[in-house]
């Protein structure tokens, strides 16, 4: 009959081996957890971009937009006077929210950048350069220190960044089309995914 002190031994090496599997089976778990959340992350910002691009090729989204150039138009020949607040005040940051909403989505990655950036283009950068005096006249009526609509600012000068990389890209043959994958480095020793042109952060004019 085997001594206790031999039975002892048995059953910490048991113990032992079983504390060693249940971590690495809380270890498997996690990953598949993991590719679980990511998979799950891209399903939602699919469905997202895909909100987004109905959104875009909505026959109504060409007349907000013409809708907001007029409306802007006027304050500025008017010098804003008595357009604060009013309903066409009200016009005018609505559809700019729209940017401002998806500027923040894309920051926080709830949609994917790279989706909204190719399907916007300069459209965002244009209508930002239409819509910034209103951004500063709004701040300037709640007395603001900070500037309004932050994130539309934001999406704007991306869009700027990404299509000016892209065109660096076309223009060094490592452009691949919609999967962005390089083809060999650029000129300069700038890849496929290298840092933007510096001529893109300029202020907008």
């Amino acid at each position: 009959m085997a001594d206790l002190t031999t039975i002892y031994t048995i059953l910490g090496a048991a113990s032992s081996g079983a504390v060693v599997m249940s971590a690495i089976f809380v270890l498997i778990q996690l990953r598949q957890n993991g590719r679980l959340l990511r998979a799950t992350l891209r399903q939602q910002q699919a469905t997202f971009s895909l909100t987004f691009l109905e959104r875009i090729t909505d026959e109504s989204f060409p007349r907000r937009r013409a809708r907001m150039f007029v409306l802007l138009q006027k304050f500025r020949e008017t010098g804003w006077k008595d357009v604060f607040e009013t309903p066409e005040d009200f016009e005018v940051r609505n559809f700019a929210y729209f940017y401002e909403l998806l500027g923040q989505m894309a920051r926080s990655e709830i949609v994917d950048l790279e989706t909204v950036l190719d399907s916007l283009q300069f459209i965002v950068v244009r209508d930002w350069q239409v819509f910034e005096p209103h951004a500063a006249f709004i701040a300037s009526r709640y007395d603001l220190d900070v500037k309004t609509y932050r994130n539309f600012e934001w999406l704007a000068v991306e869009a700027r960044l990404h299509m000016a990389h892209r065109s660096e890209e076309e223009k060094a043959g490592t452009y691949q089309g919609f999967t962005h994958e390089p083809k060999g480095p650029a000129p300069g020793g700038i890849g496929a995914r290298g840092a933007p042109p510096s001529s893109g952060g300029e202020p907008f004019k």
